[in-house]
């Protein structure tokens, strides 16, 4: 995700959907497939180039892999 400059809502939604569905400790395969049905079904990712869905989803895990990742995650 992009550094000091606002999400995109898209880019947003994603990284909410992986905070919580990381939230209990892991993610798993089935709440994978439920983000991934979403991102093909809601208008809101309409625009939203798989590439762009792999780039949001890793920033996000690479945020929850920091020391106070959720702390700067409610700061984006």
């Amino acid at each position: 995700m992009r550094a000091r400059e606002a999400l995109a809502p898209p880019e947003a939604l994603v990284l909410t959907m992986v905070l919580v569905a990381a939230a209990d400790g892991g993610v798993t395969d089935r709440e994978i497939g439920v983000m991934s049905g979403i991102v093909q079904t809601l208008p809101a990712f309409q625009e939203f180039t798989s590439e762009q869905l792999e780039t949001a989803t890793n920033a996000a895990v690479r945020l929850l892999d920091e020391d106070d990742g959720l702390q700067h995650s409610a700061r984006l």
